[in-house]
């Protein structure tokens, strides 16, 4: 550790949870316990969210809390910011759960919210298929025809803002890659790319299990970790997809961003 309280965290896995991210290491800062205490609010809200919608989904978030606090470091040694505090005083001895969502961040703070689609599609154009800006919603799967969530077949790459007080980064979870819709799952195979490294296909399971809710089905894609995204490296994601329908498909994780990044609504 160096006098600013640096830490090297290792990319192989956090705490035993692989991460697609080139890089062997990266550095991060330790949380103080109001930091801590900051993520775990939003973390057992949206376990919670989860849970209700699907047991399984719920489950997979929640064994994620370790990978959770390796992003909020990691945001924390970009930014050299601390972050904004829950609106319960943050000092108390209370469980988690008597927390409220974090506040809006101030200047010199960050924040911590759901990955919003704005966040991924904000430099994508849609190659193969319509995709919004501000929906997670795609019109339409074309079999043979490459998908591109992440990035497009210009070649454009995707990566956070690097400029301050704009930035974040995105923390997907592993089997973050969730589908809902018709013939769900929509694709049977998956590739993630950096400009620094490839990362081999992956397929879906021959046998999945899909869950069906208000009359739509939710799947789950099957990824060999977690995905980490900033403004260092410059990623695809693409799908294959094999029927031609309407779909949605959203990317489970958290986003920590500072200040002026979400002071107003997006689209």
């Amino acid at each position: 550790m160096s006098a600013l309280g640096a830490i090297n965290l290792s990319l192989s896995t956090f705490s035993g949870m692989p991460v697609l991210y080139p890089n062997t290491t990266i550095q991060g800062k330790p949380l103080t316990a109001n930091e801590v205490r900051t993520l775990r609010s939003w973390y057992d809200s949206r376990v919670k969210k989860y849970s209700a919608i699907d047991p399984v989904l719920g489950d997979n978030f929640s064994r994620h809390w370790n990978f959770f606090q390796s992003v909020f470091q990691i945001a924390k040694g970009k930014f050299q910011q601390v972050a904004s505090f829950p609106e319960t005083d943050a000092t108390a001895a209370q469980p988690a759960s008597a927390y409220r969502s974090p506040q809006i961040p101030q200047a010199n703070q960050i924040g911590v919210q759901d990955i919003l689609p704005e966040d991924v599609y904000r430099n994508q154009t849609g190659s193969g298929s319509t995709v919004g800006p501000q929906t997670w919603d795609i019109n339409t799967l074309v079999p043979g025809t490459a998908l591109y969530l992440l990035g497009d077949s210009a070649p454009t790459y995707f990566s956070t803002p690097g400029t301050e007080p704009n930035r974040y980064i995105l923390g997907i979870i592993q089997n973050g890659l969730v589908e809902t819709g018709g013939n769900t799952p929509g694709a049977d195979q998956l590739f993630f790319y950096t400009t620094l490294n490839g990362f081999n296909p992956f397929t879906i399971d021959s046998l999945y299990r899909v869950t069906e809710v208000a009359n739509k089905t939710i799947y789950s894609y099957d990824t060999p970790g977690a995905i980490l995204l900033d403004e260092v490296v410059k990623a695809q994601l693409t799908m294959e997809p094999k029927y031609a329908v309407n779909t949605s498909i959203s990317f489970i994780g958290v986003k920590v961003y500072e200040y002026n990044q979400y002071t107003a609504l997006k689209y």
